[in-house]
């Protein structure tokens, strides 16, 4: 306290005597007054000690007649950190002060406390700063204003003066000096080009402009240039970097501001779009302009630059210091550009490949359709010798082989540009070895090489695969080793099942062997070891085809090889159990060859061929007079439709390129006159063209059925069986038995779960029972093999096998069964097991016999509801799917659930071990597993476990029969493991269910970035907060009732450079763990805040949530602090909550309490964030004031579903109720947990069935256009 001591004058008594009666008048006078005088000092100083008290200002008084302090406040009490007794105990005057002065500012002090000039007393107030050492020993910055009065004799009789801590300040001054320093070191060593400008003048034409209304600055300065011109001129470059001199090859900074000042050279047109364009972004709600632009340098060289000018935020003009970024992308536009030249170059020449491929398909098949066509009839004519049908088979054999050398090059075009359809089905492996022996026989018959294959290997094996391609498949690979053989060889094919679920097959021959480091080379396009010099025959791409259709099967291709003795080439491919018939009680199902066909094909259609190749012509004739049928002729597509117009024909084959009207239109003008008519006539279309897009091409304009050329006269001969119309026959009486008496549908089959999986879709349903049906035999063998031998675990095992496809597919009885078989098994009772497997047989019984009659087509008497629509189908169709499942049923339903909602790219795996190995062996990898709970080998547990240790980062959905608990404990441990759940599934799986997770993707994708990064450092963290980094988006609360938006949360997002959009979890903990947790939360703290202004001018009165970690809760200047920074903004404390989520522990509970309560106290809102995790606790919320309660998503995702966690929800609302809190719904994900929460009762929503997280601009966008569907 410097109070200055003056030297007082001797005073001199002038004063006369007076009379004894004046003394006692003016002293009443004076009592009186100075009654008045101490009750209005009374009041003033409550008002001066309240206000002190305030505005944390400490104020003293001298009185100078005793030389002592006669007044101190209370805050300067608290400012010298000292009660009141004890501040007039040891500060009584100015010399009592200087303990307590910092070593430092003591002279300075000092200097202050000496005597002043008595003339300059009383002008102004004398200010000055210093700093004092607490008793505690903390040092404070304090700054003094003192004033003083004096008599008329020169002597000082009253002094006053204020002090106010100032510590922040001065920190504040050091930070901000040394962020001058930091920036001006940057500004000098980046490498892009900056300026720095004075818009100045352009702010004042800009408020003038908005002042008159005018919005659109953009085009009001490309309207008015010469005001545009002007007010550039008046703005001035303040400073540049060494960068951008360098970009503009400027001699000096004085040359380049020079050139820049001198704006009358290089003004143009370009330059007033460009200044227009930028003016208006500086003047927009972000004052941020980025564009690419053509520039030239100082020697008028061309450049082109990415420019971003922004305004500078916090000074109190920030268009005084507009900054200018300038980058050189010259080198990297002209790359760009060739990168484009050359894709278009690419694309061009692939276009040409296409177009190459599909005329020269067409010019070869045209005249191979001729030599095969009637070579293949002239060996069906019994007149000719055995001569020329030796002949004619080699002219055959000769087109075959030509044709399959056309067939391997559009092969390998198809697959390369992924224009290959699969049609998956149950294929008999015997029968398409057997077929490909069959094809391959002549020549292994002259070559003397034998063939080894025991059906028996394979009698009972199925695999799924396109029958087509796959017989392709084995063809290719038995021709390689009969051709690439040694002369009396022989060629194997053996057969391994070591892995549940698949099966490998091997070709092995006894050729001369292919060297290891040569195997790669196999698989190359046209490289044939050298055999091109051979007479072997050949392109060289079979392999490759080869091996590239058998992973589009979902299956793979190895190859072992030794010199001097042989290769193997083994094909691996997912497995299906052929039925068995050994239990004619059990597995005896109407065979379609023994029932009698109750449709055949009408005698003598009446069928028109449009071709006008005349050979052609003539062959078709002779082919289908062969197969009995008659047929008129047309020579182009006009002569065809005049044909088909005048007569009633059943059928139409017809060419696709013909002259004067081609097949295409000849099919669109017969469909258009069809319009409205109930059943169109069938049209089979020929064509040249093999490639599959032309044969979309003629589904798409109406084609029942498309045939290439050359036709083969079986494939001829099935087609027209196919299409030809067909006559009823009359029914059995068995058949009319089952017709009047129609099948229980709700018992035996319920179709409405089919519909539930797959839609209305009857050849769909027919096609999975007849799966279901086939593969029954097998289940039931295996569960009575179980039971025979008393094995309760592996009856157990077979019994859930066969209820999880019973239940897919909707056969009720049979699963309701197989359940009560488990149930047995479990509780020992094996008493009560045979009449359970009586009623097992009974039940499938009657699902073959529905079946039987529900394949063909019979109405059945059904009363089961058609479900509602599927919602639309998910936007991402490129997802890749693996499903893991032992059950073949399943993995069907699953199968066409997922193509029919658009997703084509699903693997399947019938055990865990095999799906692990897909896993493996995909370069692209998974999105989403699938993964059944209940599988042998390697149950659902541990395949999660083994997903988790390959870092798997697609999402899992669990499925499983089993109870719900069940499910959601291994969905919980699932999340331990840190995997991406979707969520889990009961059996049967439907589409909605499916469709509903699915949806869920986007989150999951974003939560991959919670992983927290090795890579990341607290030095980057660091740098990242300081550099600003960071983003905050917000996601939006919605009041359950009224459904209207009522708040956002503030959410953390790291920019990082190289690990892209980081979450919170990636980082936080790397924050609190070394001391940056509260520089961050400051730094979210002001985002948050400033675009909580932006929010309120932009008309959205919205509460903030913010984020507070435990960490922040330990300095008690923090309160003081942030309630200052919102009256800065302009904001109320009430619309503002503070999250605060325990995932430590207080370390300091007094303080973090003492900071609540004010914080309480000051009108903030207090919500208790992921309620029931980390160390939130029952008494938290008895001794800290929350207003809001926050239940974690953990209790809220699912609960519909989940009887436990629907418990613990609804305790958590009663909880809250009761203490009078508002209860905050997090992670609603689906309309059932909307459903749930407002059924419970909950106050307010946040989650994914809302909105996801989103940068501001997004945010405003979305809140303008939110309506929340009832």
């Amino acid at each position: 306290m410097t109070v200055h001591i003056l030297k007082a004058k001797k005073s001199q008594s002038t004063e006369a005597r007076k009379t004894k009666e004046t003394l006692i008048e003016e002293n009443a006078l004076l009592r009186e007054k100075l009654e008045k005088f101490e009750a209005i000092s009374s009041l003033k100083e409550d008002r001066l000690n309240t206000l002190a008290t305030q505005f944390k200002v400490g104020f003293w008084e001298w009185d100078g007649i005793k030389s002592q302090i006669s007044y101190y406040s209370e805050e300067t009490a608290n400012i010298f950190g000292l009660s009141l007794p004890e501040m007039y105990d040891r500060f009584k005057c100015a010399e009592d002060f200087y303990a307590v002065i910092h070593p430092q500012d003591l002279e300075h002090y000092k200097w202050h406390a000496g005597p002043d000039d008595p003339d300059e007393i009383g002008e102004m107030p004398e200010v000055y700063d210093y700093r004092i050492v607490r008793p505690d020993g903390q040092i404070l910055h304090l700054r003094e204003l003192e004033y003083e009065t004096i008599l008329k004799d020169g002597v000082c009789a009253y002094a006053y003066g204020a002090l106010q801590d100032i510590t922040e300040h001065q920190k504040s001054s050091v930070a901000l000096k040394l962020s001058e320093e930091r920036y001006s070191s940057l500004f000098a060593q980046l490498p892009v080009g900056v300026q720095e400008e004075d818009y100045s003048s352009v702010k004042k034409l800009v408020d003038k402009l908005h002042r008159q209304g005018v919005m659109d600055l953009n085009e009001f300065f490309l309207a008015n240039p010469k005001v545009l011109r002007e007010a550039i001129g008046g703005t001035r470059i303040t400073s540049v970097n060494e960068a951008l001199l360098k970009i503009h090859q400027a001699n000096s900074e004085e040359a380049f501001l020079e050139d820049e000042a001198d704006i009358d050279s290089w003004w143009s047109d370009e330059w007033i779009e460009f200044y227009a364009a930028e003016i208006d972004g500086l003047a927009g709600a972000d004052g941020y302009y980025e564009v690419e632009r053509a520039d030239t340098n100082a020697h008028n060289s061309y450049i082109e630059a990415r420019t971003i000018t922004s305004l500078v935020h916090g000074y109190e003009d920030s268009w005084s210091r507009v900054i200018t970024t300038y980058e050189d992308i010259t080198e990297r536009k002209k790359s760009q550009l060739k990168i484009l030249e050359a894709k278009e170059e690419a694309e061009k020449a692939s276009q040409a490949k296409s177009e190459f491929l599909s005329c020269m398909s067409h010019e070869l098949r045209t005249p191979l359709n001729s030599i095969l066509g009637f070579s293949q009839l002239a060996e069906l004519d019994p007149g000719i010798s055995a001569e020329q049908k030796s002949y004619s088979r080699k002219i055959n054999h000769a087109g075959k082989h030509l044709l399959i050398l056309i067939e391997e090059i559009l092969d390998l075009s198809r697959i390369e540009s992924g224009d290959v359809e699969l049609s998956l089905e149950a294929v008999s492996l015997v029968d398409i070895i057997n077929d490909g022996m069959s094809w391959v026989g002549a020549l292994a018959e002259r070559r003397g090489i034998k063939f080894e294959f025991d059906p028996a290997l394979l009698a009972d094996v199925l695999v799924e695969a396109d029958a087509i391609k796959l017989k392709q498949v084995f063809l290719n690979l038995l021709t390689n080793a009969v051709k690439y053989n040694q002369q009396d060889g022989s060629v194997s094919i053996v057969c391994t099942r070591q892995v549940p679920g698949l099966v490998r097959i091997g070709i092995k021959d006894t050729g001369p062997g292919i060297s290891k480091d040569r195997i790669a080379e196999l698989f190359q396009p046209f490289n044939r070891l050298g055999a091109e010099f051979s007479e072997v025959e050949g392109t060289g791409i079979g392999l490759v085809i080869t091996k590239k259709l058998i992973k589009l099967m979902k299956g793979r291709l190895e190859v072992e090889s030794t010199l001097g003795e042989g290769s193997i080439f083994w094909v691996e491919l997912p497995s299906i159990q052929r039925a068995s018939q050994q239990d004619s009680n059990l597995y005896i199902v109407p065979s379609k060859n023994t029932r009698a066909s109750a449709l055949v094909t009408a005698a003598n259609p009446r069928i028109l061929v449009a071709e006008d190749n005349p050979v052609n012509q003539e062959l078709i004739a002779t082919q289908m007079k062969a197969l009995g049928y008659d047929a008129d002729y047309a020579v182009n597509g006009s002569e065809a439709l005049k044909l088909w117009e005048a007569s009633d024909y059943d059928l139409l084959i017809t060419d696709i390129r013909m002259p004067v009207m081609d097949g295409f239109e000849l099919v669109r003008r017969i469909r258009s006159k069809e319009a409205g008519v109930s059943e169109a006539k069938p049209i089979i279309a020929i064509t040249a063209n093999a490639m599959d897009r032309e044969k979309r091409r003629c589904f798409e304009a109406g084609v029942n059925d498309v045939m290439s050329k050359p036709v083969d006269l079986e494939d001829l001969r099935v087609s027209l069986g196919r299409w030809s119309p067909k006559i009823d026959t009359p029914a059995s009486p068995a058949r009319e038995n089952l017709v009047r008496q129609p099948i229980p549908v709700g018992e035996v089959v319920n179709l409405a779960i089919l519909r539930q999986a797959v839609g209305n879709k009857p050849e769909v349903h027919r096609h999975l029972l007849a799966s279901y049906v086939r593969t029954l035999p097998q289940s039931l063998d295996d569960i009575q093999i179980a039971y025979s031998w008393r094995n309760h675990e592996l009856l157990s095992e077979y019994a859930h096998k066969l209820k999880s496809s019973s239940r897919s597919i909707g056969a009720t009885n049979m699963s309701e069964t197989c359940r009560a078989i488990e149930l047995v098994c479990m509780e020992n009772r094996w008493q009560d097991m045979e009449p359970l497997m009586t009623q097992l047989k009974q039940s499938a019984v009657q699902v073959e016999a529905f079946v039987d009659v529900y394949s063909e087509g019979v109405t059945l008497n059904t009363s089961e509801p058609i479900p509602v629509e599927m919602e639309e189908d998910i936007t991402d169709i490129n997802l890749s799917i693996l499903v893991v499942d032992d059950d073949y049923i399943t993995h069907k339903v699953t199968a066409l659930l997922l193509d029919d909602m658009g997703f084509h790219n699903v693997h399947s795996a019938l055990s865990g071990p095999r799906g692990l190995e897909i896993l493996d062996e995909l370069d692209e990898g998974i999105d989403v597993v699938m993964c059944d709970l209940n599988m042998p080998n390697m149950d659902g547990v541990e395949f999660t476990r083994r997903l988790a240790e390959r870092n798997f980062e697609g999402a899992l959905i669990i499925i499983s029969g089993e109870d719900i608990r069940i499910l959601k404990t291994v969905e919980k441990l699932a999340i331990e493991h840190e995997l991406h759940v979707l969520g889990t599934m009961e059996k049967p799986v439907t589409q909605a269910k499916l469709s509903e997770m699915l949806r869920l993707l986007d989150q999951v994708n974003s939560e991959k970035s919670l992983i927290i990064i090795d890579a990341i450092t607290v030095d980057d963290l660091s740098e990242a907060i300081r550099q600003g980094n960071l983003d905050t988006y917000f996601q939006p609360k919605v009041d359950v009732k009224t459904r209207k938006v009522i708040g956002v949360e503030a959410l953390v997002r790291w920019n990082h450079l190289t690990e892209g959009v980081l979450h919170p979890n990636s980082f936080v903990p790397l924050a609190e763990d070394n001391n940056l947790i509260s520089e961050l939360t400051m730094f979210v703290c002001k985002q948050a805040l400033e675009h909580a202004v932006r929010l309120q001018n932009e008309g959205f009165k919205l509460n903030m949530g913010i984020n507070i970690s435990v960490d922040t809760l330990n300095d008690l200047a923090w309160p003081d602090q942030i309630a200052a920074q919102i009256e800065d903004c302009g904001l109320k404390p009430s619309s503002i909550t503070f999250e605060i989520t325990e995932s430590r522990l207080m370390e300091n509970i007094s303080v973090a309490l003492d900071i609540l309560s004010r914080l309480s106290l000051k009108r903030f809102n207090l919500s208790i964030d992921d309620f029931g995790t980390g160390y939130s606790s029952m008494e938290q919320l008895q001794r800290i004031p929350f207003s809001e309660l926050k239940i974690d998503r953990a209790f809220v995702r699912g609960a519909s579903d989940d009887p436990a966690a629907r418990a613990i929800l609804e305790a958590n609302r009663l909880l809250a109720k009761k203490l009078n809190m508002t209860i905050v719904a997090e992670g609603v994900e689906t309309q059932e947990d909307w459903d749930l929460v407002t059924e419970l009762g909950c106050d307010q929503v946040q989650g994914y069935f809302v909105a996801k997280p989103m940068p501001i601009d997004e945010l405003c966008l979305w809140l303008r256009n939110w309506q929340m569907p009832e």
